[in-house]
């Protein structure tokens, strides 16, 4: 194999206009802090271009110099502070250290989120459904109240903590497993979660919104303008379900379009083989079949792409994320949602990266397997 000569300064420049574009999609500027103790020139230099370089892709700079005689206390005293200020989401302190500090003991001070500019994200699941019934009331009225006021407390919890939160998966893919007379009471709780979590001033929220093989973008784009999607980021999709990410990102661009361009995320937790679809014929003579989603724990089903910000729509796609916890089953089969390591260990198996289904697989495999394999898990 010949050598190849790879221009280092266009690669960075690629790179820097990538970050660029990611850092000019989110809802507030990130913050580096540098730390820099001591007056050795090169660590002086290393910190000055990290700050210049985070400048140029709009992420903004909180620089400290305590001096190389900082006593070990007003040092950690710093990294404590930094560690708590919400502006702040990675920390670099610039090593080595003089000589009086312990590096170990300062570098174990620093959040590990911080540490890797990470933050976290958590799923609100609160709204009660557990049946599906014409006459399921989902816990009335009551559970109602019950429901707002966690959303309260859970915005007060928040507070000014920089987060992402995934609301409320299935409440409205689900909605027609209430009551009718219940239904509309769902939008109006769900509406009172998103108005509340919508005012904390560092989260981003994306809402719950089906999958590309569940409900048709019409309706789940009239759904979500119900619930307030205007005051979001944006919403969700295949928290529940093993669609593929390329159908997901054009499901989405549908429900997008209809709801002035949000944005949205994809689950792909265990997409990496795809979702599992099959005819159930009613009449063969007049060709009138339906198709069935097997979403109850189908089987060989593999880990999709890993959690990323790049993705193949950077312009409405913000990012596929492991919403669902790989290796958990739903309750659909009369066991108790948990995690099983049988199902982890599948899931690993069979994981893939593929964004759609390669030419002449048929559930994500070449191999042809009896449906009866796919059926659960």
């Amino acid at each position: 194999m010949s050598a190849e000569i790879i221009d280092g300064k266009a690669v960075a420049a690629k790179v820097r206009e990538e970050v660029r574009a990611e850092v000019e999609r989110l809802d507030r500027k990130p913050g580096l802090a540098t730390v820099l103790v001591g007056d050795d020139p090169a660590s002086a230099v290393y910190v000055r271009m990290k700050r210049e370089d985070s400048a140029e892709v709009g992420i903004e700079s909180f620089h400290h110099e305590p001096g190389g005689d900082v006593a070990p206390e007003a040092l950690a005293e710093l990294l404590r502070s930094l560690n708590a200020d919400e502006r702040v989401d990675g920390i670099l302190l610039q090593l080595p250290l003089p000589d009086h500090l312990d590096q170990d003991r300062f570098v174990g001070l620093i959040d590990p989120a911080k540490a890797n500019g990470e933050v976290p994200i958590f799923t609100v699941l609160r709204a009660q459904a557990t049946g599906c019934s014409p006459t399921y009331q989902g816990g009335g009225p009551a559970e109602d109240r019950r429901t707002m006021d966690w959303y309260d407390d859970l915005a007060r919890v928040i507070g000014d903590d920089r987060v992402v939160i995934a609301f409320e998966p299935d409440s409205l893919g689900t909605i027609d497993c209430l009551a009718p007379s219940r239904r509309d009471d769902r939008l109006r709780v769900l509406g009172h979660g998103v108005d509340v979590l919508s005012k904390l001033p560092n989260a981003t929220i994306y809402i719950e919104a089906g999958a590309s093989d569940w409900e048709a973008a019409e309706r789940t784009a009239k759904q979500l303008r119900a619930v307030g999607i205007a005051k979001v980021r944006g919403f969700m999709l295949n928290v529940t379900h093993y669609d593929w990410t390329a159908a997901n990102v054009q499901h989405g661009l549908d429900i997008s379009r209809l709801t002035g361009g949000k944005h949205f995320i994809i689950n792909t937790a265990e997409n990496g083989r795809g979702g599992v679809h099959y005819k159930k014929w009613i009449d063969r003579s007049r060709h009138i079949w339906r198709r069935i989603t097997v979403w109850c724990n189908p089987g060989l089903r593999g880990l999709g792409p890993a959690p990323t910000t790049t993705t193949s729509r950077p312009d409405k796609v913000d990012a596929y994320l492991w919403i669902n916890r790989p290796g958990y089953a739903q309750s659909c089969q009369g066991r108790p949602i948990a995690w099983y390591l049988p199902r982890a260990l599948t899931l690993a198996k069979y994981a893939t990266d593929w964004e759609r289904p390669p030419p002449g697989t048929r559930f994500g495999f070449k191999q042809h397997y009896p449906l009866s394999k796919f059926l659960n898990d």
